[in-house]
């Protein structure tokens, strides 16, 4: 089946004290097309489920798609796009079971091992991080660089997203790799207007020339 990749910013909610709703509205209306719920505060499962509907009705209404992380189950329920999986979460092949074949499954990875094993997966699209210093996630995992995005560029066709400490300068230099996307945090949701701040990545976007690629899911 053939598959559209990741779009070239791809902005997550995460860092938020547990309302997600106000600023992927934000996002949404700010020309956003894919957007990832990444909720780490602990929220209880109905007001989590409560948000994510009121974003998946708001998303509908832009044709926008709205991936939930770690948490297949409320992707179903809620009709979102699809679900990013870390290392510790459902396997891809289960997720995609549980999901069918037209909903979004992606995975993040941290080093050449987990990398090459996630090509292997049924996944639409691979996360790599984090490429730089991040404060998202502090200490978890040292930063791979742009090195690396350039050697495993040249290992597959599937789409790829960086993650971890981008900025506008930085996202930049990964998208002149040939990587499709870059999952962005800190740098839209700490700024002072988000949506004015993701206006400037889809502009400095809309002058690449991104690879045009049509992926068939393994």
């Amino acid at each position: 089946m053939s598959f559209q990749p990741p779009p070239p910013i791809y902005p997550l909610t995460a860092n938020l004290a547990g309302d997600h709703t106000v600023l992927a509205q934000e996002l949404l209306k700010g020309g956003a097309t894919w957007i990832q719920i990444r909720d780490k505060s602990q929220l209880p499962d109905r007001e989590l489920l409560r948000q994510l509907e009121e974003i998946q009705r708001t998303a509908c209404r832009f044709g926008a798609s709205i991936v939930v992380n770690d948490r297949a189950d409320l992707a179903l329920a809620t009709g979102a796009a699809g679900v990013h999986l870390g290392q510790q979460d459902l396997p891809p092949a289960r997720a995609r079971d549980l999901l069918g074949q037209d909903r979004i499954v992606g995975l993040s990875t941290h080093n050449l091992e987990q990398f090459k094993d996630a090509c292997r997966q049924p996944v639409d699209y691979v996360a790599v991080g984090p490429i730089f210093e991040t404060g998202t996630k502090p200490g978890t995992s040292s930063p791979l660089g742009l090195e690396f995005l350039r050697q495993i560029r040249q290992l597959t066709d599937r789409p790829l997203v960086a993650i971890g400490g981008i900025n506008l300068d930085r996202a930049r230099e990964v998208w002149s790799l040939g990587i499709e996307s870059v999952a962005v945090v800190s740098d839209i949701v700490q700024h002072e207007s988000p949506r004015q701040r993701l206006s400037q990545y889809l502009e400095l976007a809309r002058g690449l020339s991104p690879r045009s690629i049509t992926r068939t899911r393994s």
